[in-house]
């Protein structure tokens, strides 16, 4: 064989993984990779405790592109969270595992099986009702913080004793209740 043939062919490979990469990182965000393989993970505010290294406080901080975890120093893209997560060895290995999980039918890694399927599209459904659940609870959250800045605009703002001035006064309170009341967490 000559060098110049081995060498075009192992260019041609690493394109091959550079284009993969792309696709993986233009596909899948870091959001949707966390709840994927971390369900359970509360990750209101894009932070987390580091599953990398078990750690308790939510010192694990991720964007759409990227992570980083403050205390131990793991950092990465989410073709880098998935290897350091499922303690996989080389990053080809854990594109082949996004490809496979988020059924991208990327030209890499084999076929899964029907249970492993099944497994899959419940983790997935898991994750989606999850987003749902939390995405409702937030918006519940928001409307009445919303409310309560419009009864308190409203009672420093109108004429003392008028009617929007009363319905305010009367009304806050009800909804600094309800605020106060409202669950800390999605159920």
């Amino acid at each position: 064989m000559s060098t110049e043939w081995v060498n075009s062919y192992h260019r041609a490979k690493r394109l091959g993984w550079e284009d993969i990469a792309q696709t993986i990182h233009d596909t899948v965000t870091m959001h949707e990779a966390v709840r994927f393989y971390l369900p359970n993970a509360d990750t209101r505010y894009h932070r987390i405790p580091c599953p990398i290294h078990n750690g308790i406080n939510k010192n694990f901080s991720y964007t759409e592109h990227g992570y980083r975890c403050f205390v131990c120093g793991a950092s990465g893209d989410v073709i880098a969270f998935v290897k350091d997560v499922l303690g996989l060895s080389t990053r080809a290995d854990a594109m082949k595992r996004i490809n496979l999980d988020f059924r991208l039918g990327l030209p890499i890694g084999g076929e899964i099986s029907p249970a492993e399927e099944k497994v899959l599209q419940a983790r997935r459904e898991a994750a989606r009702e999850k987003e749902r659940k939390h995405q409702e609870w937030e918006d519940g959250y928001h409307a009445l913080i919303d409310e309560y800045c419009r009864l308190d605009k409203q009672r420093l703002f109108c004429e003392v004793g008028s009617a929007e001035w009363q319905e305010a006064v009367k009304n806050i309170d009800r909804v600094a209740y309800e605020i106060d009341c409202y669950p800390k967490e999605p159920r």
